[in-house]
């Protein structure tokens, strides 16, 4: 009974078992399996996986990238608040303050 549960637990550790499966999902799984994998489930999941991976990863740098770009543009349109105007210095050195003429 011992080595029967030790094959039980071994067994366990390398199979999935997915409950809820549409229909047409199951049949096209199993269809793609057979025709790309050779019946290899196990495979056909590990490259579903590695691809869902990739996936997310390249849309978290575009997403990050597109943030970045996005401030830059509207940095570019915004008009400069910090921009100083140029001094006016009388022939002393003196500079000359005063509010712009319309």
């Amino acid at each position: 009974m011992n080595k029967l549960n030790e094959i039980v637990l071994r067994e366990k550790e390398k199979s999935l078992h997915i409950s809820r499966v549409p229909t047409k999902i199951k049949e096209e799984f199993t269809k793609y399996a057979e025709d790309e994998f050779a019946g290899d489930y196990g495979l056909l999941l590990r490259e579903i996986w590695e691809k869902y991976k990739e996936s997310s990863l390249f849309y978290q740098n575009f997403d990050v990238k597109l943030n970045y770009i996005i401030q830059l543009l509207e940095k570019e349109t915004e008009p400069e608040q910090n921009e100083k105007k140029p001094e006016k210095r009388m022939l002393s050195g003196r500079i000359v303050k005063g509010g712009e003429k319309s």
